[in-house]
């Protein structure tokens, strides 16, 4: 099993328990099998919030999950169940499965600051008015939902399956390029009353794997619609953008447009930014893709060596980006107003998130176990045309204030967008070992090993124009070289880089105890960010987590999961106060 690393995405450890085995039931000449999970779980915060992430001038659009709570504070506690079932007859399948959770804490319980669903109140509970479905404090929602079965192509065996479901296609390593095929629900993985089952998304497609030899075989698949990742929502414990998830649909500008017009300093609140239109920016309807994604993999055992894959695919980005329209009707910009022509009364232009499509996505992965039970394992990934952001400090300067590298933003024609992004080339590579370190200290102990790697071709010198750097105000450029802000501010660093490349490790044991039933399973898995800003975000230099856990199984059907995940380093993580002791208590039907 290939390592999961401590890998923090928006607050989120990977690491989850598994569905038990199935039940089997008879019913007629049908077969029904039954996995389920039943959950409860609460997730506390263990760290303050850093002033520098709460306080920073650009940090107004990103800091409501930090702002909302404190050390000691419960962010999520929930409970939860997810149920799947099979029933086969004469070759034929059925597959449904479906997950139920109500997270008490982010529904109930008031907070110090608020979300844009609630207009910032504060001292009263978050709102999930307008959040998607897999996004909602609580919600009942159907995962798979297909058929399936086996026949024959021209005499090789056949799988075939159609309806909602998850590709099976995963990267081997944490990280990996192959993982982007099917969109991740963060949201779910942020409870600690929830199971691994729950991580993908699944949508409509059909799926088909033929076996052409006892080593070759050949898979493929086409979905028809398109589901994009869904992220913890605004305002919650996990989040980083306060506009960006859907129901969270102002921008706030906290007074940098009423400066500009006003050529003073005004600051103003987050609830006091909603109830002026010349201090936020509206929403305009997101752009996603209208499905048609596909690929097909290859998969070859060659014998004394391994397993190896290789995928192409053209996938549409389950990652959304920050785009802007100006509108044909609409009031002035703050460029006119300062020259005089006219008084502004609101904006002309509204930000949408799009999610673009038409990647195309070659993968090379290989899998080994060697003589002394060494699990090896690597992947190779390339995309030429996946998009990088636009550093949002910059989109802002140049839309509003015709400053900086994106200076055009300004003269946009009515009716006209910017997407908020541009298609590079770049690649990754990844190599991960796991062995077997036998019995040490009265335990099983077991060792896993992995490192990253991640390219950009042709990125062009920060001066010119940059990418990624979230939260921070604009660094000075060739188009604009002044620079009012902090030394992080003003410094050409932090941007999305050529190179990146990190590592992760976890250790293992496993105790059996004096109860039969009772198993032990203590962890410590370790990440750093040693070099670069990787496109994706997963790769921040100088950034670490530290998960400190603890499983105990009880028999089959029982288990108990306690995590401690300390999160910091890094000039530009905004995560590093994000620090939290997790508590889960499950049971399999």
């Amino acid at each position: 099993m290939p390592l999961w690393a401590a890998e923090v995405s928006n607050g989120i450890t990977t690491i989850k328990p598994e569905l038990g085995e199935a039940r089997l039931l008879d019913v007629g000449a049908a077969t029904l099998s039954l996995r389920g999970w039943l959950g409860v779980g609460t997730v506390i915060r263990a760290a303050n919030p850093d002033p520098a992430l709460i306080n920073g001038p650009s940090m107004n659009t990103l800091n409501d999950g930090d702002q909302n709570y404190r050390s000691g504070d419960a962010v999520s506690t929930a409970i939860e169940s997810y149920v799947q079932t099979d029933l086969q007859y004469q070759g034929l399948g059925l597959r449904l499965a479906g997950k139920a959770w109500y997270d008490y804490t982010q529904a109930q319980q008031s907070v110090l600051h608020g979300n844009v669903p609630n207009h910032y109140q504060s001292g009263a509970p978050l709102s999930d008015e307008g959040f998607v479905p897999l996004g909602r404090f609580g919600n009942v929602v159907l995962d798979d939902a297909y058929v399936y079965g086996n026949t024959q192509l021209a005499a090789y065996p056949l799988q075939l399956r159609a309806g909602r479901q998850t590709i099976p296609w995963g990267s081997p390593t944490a990280g990996g390029m192959l993982s982007q095929v099917n969109a991740i629900d963060y949201a779910a993985l942020g409870r600690a009353s929830s199971v691994a089952a729950e991580a993908g998304i699944p949508d409509w497609a059909v799926y088909g794997k033929l076996d052409l030899s006892e080593r070759l075989t050949l898979d493929a698949f086409y979905q028809f619609a398109f589901a994009p990742n869904v992220y913890p929502g605004c305002g919650t414990f996990y989040s980083t953008g306060d506009y960006v998830q859907p129901g969270c649909n102002q921008l706030t500008l906290n007074g940098a447009l009423l400066s500009a017009i006003t050529h003073r300093n005004i600051s103003t609140s987050d609830a006091q930014a909603l109830g002026n239109a010349l201090d936020y920016v509206g929403r305009a309807p997101d752009r996603l893709p209208s499905g048609g994604q596909y690929g097909a993999g290859l998969h070859y055992l060659l014998a004394g060596v391994g397993r190896f894959g290789l995928y192409a695919a053209n996938i549409d980005s389950k990652v959304g980006y920050t785009g802007v329209q100006h509108n044909s009707a609409g009031v002035l910009t703050p460029l006119l107003a300062n020259t005089g022509q006219a008084q502004a009364t609101g904006l002309s232009s509204q930000y949408y998130r799009s999610y673009p499509a038409n990647l195309h996505l070659f993968v090379l992965n290989f899998a080994s176990r060697l003589p002394d039970q060494t699990g090896v394992y690597a992947e190779l990934g390339y995309i030429p045309d996946q998009p990088l952001a636009w550093n949002g400090a910059d989109f802002l300067n140049g839309l509003l204030l015709g400053r900086g590298p994106l200076a055009r933003l300004s003269k946009l024609p009515a009716g006209a967008s910017a997407d908020g992004y541009d298609r590079y080339q770049v690649m990754n590579f990844s190599l991960g070992a796991q062995r077997p370190l036998g019995k040490l200290l009265g335990g099983e102990f077991k060792l896993a090993a992995e490192l990253g790697f991640k390219h950009v071709f042709s990125l062009p010198d920060p001066a010119v124009m940059r990418y990624g750097r979230a939260g921070w105000g604009m660094a000075a450029s060739q188009a604009y070289t002044s620079c009012s802000g902090d030394a992080n501010t003003c410094r050409l660093d932090g941007f999305i880089t050529s190179n990146a490349w990190a590592a992760r490790l976890r250790l293992e044991a496993r105790y059996a105890t004096r109860w039969p039933d009772l198993t032990l399973t203590p962890s410590l898995t370790l990440g750093q960010d040693v070099r670069g800003y990787s496109y994706d975000g997963q790769y921040s230099q100088g950034r670490f987590s530290t998960l400190l856990g603890l499983a105990l199984n009880m028999g089959r059907d029982y288990q108990i999961d306690l995590g401690y995940l300390r999160t910091g380093g890094g000039d530009y993580n905004l995560l590093r106060d994000r620090s939290l002791v997790s508590l889960g208590l499950g049971m399999r039907l």
